[in-house]
């Protein structure tokens, strides 16, 4: 898988360098710009050729049948905004798991933005 991983990221004129340091588990991932769905497809490529599973934090409004379950299986974990503890929950899940990288794009928004 990882080698065809790595073939679609050369097809769209991507490389892979870097990767995290040894012996990290757990971490976050900040990722900038998010600009389109794009981000997103290239970003999993790229993991897969790291060999591990980004997880990423969406809102629980996008788990409805069949839409939620493809979301689980790419690493999603669902966040209900109304609620405060949602965010505990999500860190819950990031302490029962052995390996955990959580991927956060800051901007918050697919278009493009100057700030």
């Amino acid at each position: 898988m990882k080698k065809i991983c790595r073939f679609l990221l050369l097809l769209f004129g991507w490389k892979v360098k870097g990767k995290l340091p040894d012996g990290v588990e757990k971490c976050v991932l900040i990722v900038a710009p998010h600009t389109s769905i794009w981000d997103f497809i290239i970003g999993r490529i790229g993991f897969s050729v790291h060999g591990f599973k980004g997880r990423f934090i969406i809102k629980k409004e996008f788990f409805f049948f069949p839409l939620g379950y493809l979301l689980k299986w790419l690493g999603a974990v669902p966040v209900d905004r109304s609620k405060g503890s949602s965010l505990v929950n999500t860190a819950i899940i990031i302490k029962n798991n052995e390996r955990f990288i959580l991927v956060i794009t800051p901007e918050g928004t697919k278009k493009k933005t100057d700030t």
